[in-house]
């Protein structure tokens, strides 16, 4: 038997530098560990702050939505659902001579059922239901009460609205950044200012999104019309930021 022994093969010069220089060589690699932990922050990570700013402003309402609703009973289903498209198609083409746009009317939520009647212990088929919903958005909101009673006298079993909202398209938003920015460049102030620091440069920023809470004036309404005068109001558009900023 015998053992096969392997050993790494240096060259004699190459021990002779190593030996020689052992001292570079272990300044080298103190080096290299040094600037790998700098390039990754290890040693001089800063202090933070993170913070959220907001900002709210009440905003003039532009949008009102209406929903007008149609229901026909006849005992054919045929019938039935010829009648109630003829409703909803006079009722679009008469918002369309009102000048609403046609990409902001909508012809939904279509239903059919039959009733069904219990007599004598017993179900018996009834007449056909059908019903449909017409939706309108009315941008211009000062036409908001000419627009409530031209439905009033159209042929509908009732409808909803206004509800009012803001044009979201159209909004600024750049306003409601810099405010909420601003807010929280004052909160980050605050908590340096606390820990005896000064506020260094914003790092990064997260934008949350702008969010509305919509006015809802239901009104529903038969055949008949008048109504008290609807007035668009305001809705606040909140914006939220998340800011981190150094700290000196």
């Amino acid at each position: 038997m015998f053992k096969l022994s392997v050993k790494p093969h240096i060259s004699a010069g190459l021990q002779k530098f190593l030996s020689e220089h052992k001292w570079m060589f272990f300044i080298f690699v103190i080096w290299s560990i040094t600037y790998l932990a700098l390039s990754e922050g290890i040693l001089t990570r800063n202090q933070t702050v993170t913070v959220t700013g907001t900002t709210v402003n009440a905003v003039r309402n532009q949008i009102a939505s209406f929903s007008a609703y149609l229901n026909t009973k006849n005992p054919e289903k045929v019938k039935a659902v010829e009648e109630t498209n003829r409703k909803a198609a006079a009722i679009v083409e008469a918002l369309k001579n009102f000048g609403v746009d046609e990409r902001d009317i909508k012809v939904a939520n279509m239903s059919i059922y039959r009733d069904q009647n219990y007599v004598d212990n017993k179900y018996i088929e009834g007449d056909w239901n059908v019903s449909v919903n017409v939706e309108v958005k009315l941008r211009d909101e000062s036409r908001v009460n000419d627009l409530t009673s031209l439905l009033s006298g159209l042929d509908v079993d009732n409808f909803y609205g206004p509800n009012y909202s803001v044009d979201t398209v159209t909004m600024d938003e750049t306003g409601l950044l810099n405010a909420a920015l601003e807010d929280a460049k004052t909160k980050a102030l605050s908590v340096a200012t606390a820990a005896n620091k000064k506020l260094g440069k914003m790092l990064f920023f997260v934008e949350d999104g702008a969010m509305s809470n919509p006015i809802y004036n239901y009104r529903m309404m038969g055949g008949g019309g008048g109504g008290a005068e609807m007035l668009p109001g305001t809705t606040d558009v909140y914006k939220s930021v998340t800011v981190t900023y150094e700290l000196k």
